[in-house]
């Protein structure tokens, strides 16, 4: 996830474990965004901002919220979302399901049918030499 006070900051350990540092933290409920979660205790790790990981009732880790170090009052929520682009880019709208055929423009598909590029690989090599691209999450994050 891309921070929202520091946008050239990556937060990269996103899974919905429970941070070491929140284990056997008592915490109060939290309504956020429109979600009841519980946060955890300041991640000692992140100096960009004060970082306090959000947790669902079934103690999986769901979020953050980052404070702001001069004003603890300004702070933005991230989410984990159900795909990797929504949680990089916090942004709704990203989808798992289909295939590359399915995602691409018809132009698209239909060039890569009429010249060829039916397997990955050619289809990578083309893209490679061409004005298109195919990204993924570890691309960005790399």
């Amino acid at each position: 996830m891309f921070s929202r006070l520091r946008p050239s900051f990556l937060y990269t350990d996103v899974t919905p474990d429970v941070v070491e540092t929140d284990l056997d933290i008592l915490s109060d409920l939290w309504t956020m965004d429109g979600r009841d979660v519980y946060r955890g205790v300041r991640d000692p790790r992140y100096t960009h901002a004060n970082v306090y990981w959000l947790y669902d009732e079934s103690m999986e880790r769901v979020g953050c919220s980052e404070h702001n170090l001069r004003d603890h009052a300004d702070f933005r929520l991230l989410w984990f979302r159900d795909d990797e682009f929504g949680t990089l880019l916090q942004e709704d709208g990203w989808t798992t399901d289909g295939d590359l055929w399915s995602k691409a423009p018809r132009q698209t598909f239909e060039r890569a049918v009429n010249e060829g590029w039916t397997t990955p690989m050619t289809f990578l090599a083309k893209c490679l030499r061409g004005p298109s691209r195919i990204v993924t999450t570890d691309m960005i994050v790399t």
